[in-house]
């Protein structure tokens, strides 16, 4: 009976330890994947710090940043389509011409970030703080806002350094393996979203590495 008593308890506080909110930490070959080649698919970048990191052009479709730390980041351009971003700290961050197609804005803090050329309509901004926050030509639910055009940076592509041909070529066949990762995953249910995915694989390794 001990025994058994001993196995409840543990049983017990290990529920409660799943339960208690307590975050698991970023995957780290996930976050060592997206450092080497700026793009990761899927990725579990939780509670990741990026802070005045330079993400431009990057590739995060369906990633997990809850509670990662961006403030101040350059997002310029980058693809978080479907991105988990609730709680992410974004104040400050340049997200002017990003993709935030269906991504989970909740309670996300976007005080002072520039949003210019956002599509932010289908994107859950529940208890996200907006405080500040640059809006030009920002698709949101209720409507394109332009309150911000005064204080907006003209949208302009930021200069590119020298690219790499062998990253770009090892980009490109990580693109390809994710593809045919994502067809067995999706075959019976949508495999046109992992064309899609992949062109804008593509596409973010020929503007990062061409």
């Amino acid at each position: 009976m001990g025994s058994v008593r001993r196995l409840t308890i543990l049983f017990v506080l290990a529920v409660a330890f799943c339960g208690s909110g307590t975050a698991i930490a970023f995957d780290e070959t996930d976050l060592k994947k997206f450092k080497a080649f700026d793009r990761c698919y899927e990725c579990d970048l939780r509670e990741a710090n990026f802070e005045q990191d330079t993400l431009r052009s990057a590739f995060l479709r369906e990633a997990n940043l809850h509670k990662a730390n961006l403030k101040g980041a350059n997002l310029w351009s980058t693809s978080l389509e479907g991105a988990n971003l609730r709680e992410a700290n974004l104040e400050g961050a340049n997200l002017s011409i990003a993709s935030l197609y269906g991504a989970n804005l909740e309670g996300a803090n976007l005080e002072g970030a520039k949003l210019s050329g956002v599509d932010l309509s289908t994107a859950i901004l529940k208890d996200a703080n907006l405080d500040g926050a640059i809006l030009c030509k920002t698709l949101t639910p209720w409507g394109e806002d332009n309150s911000g055009c005064e204080d907006a940076e003209p949208i302009a592509e930021a200069p590119k350094t020298e690219k790499s041909a062998a990253k770009y070529k090892v980009c490109k066949k990580t693109c390809a393996d994710d593809f045919m990762v994502c067809i067995v995953d999706k075959l019976n249910i949508e495999p046109e979203a992992c064309t899609e995915t992949a062109n804008q694989c593509l596409y973010s390794c020929k503007d990062k590495f061409q």
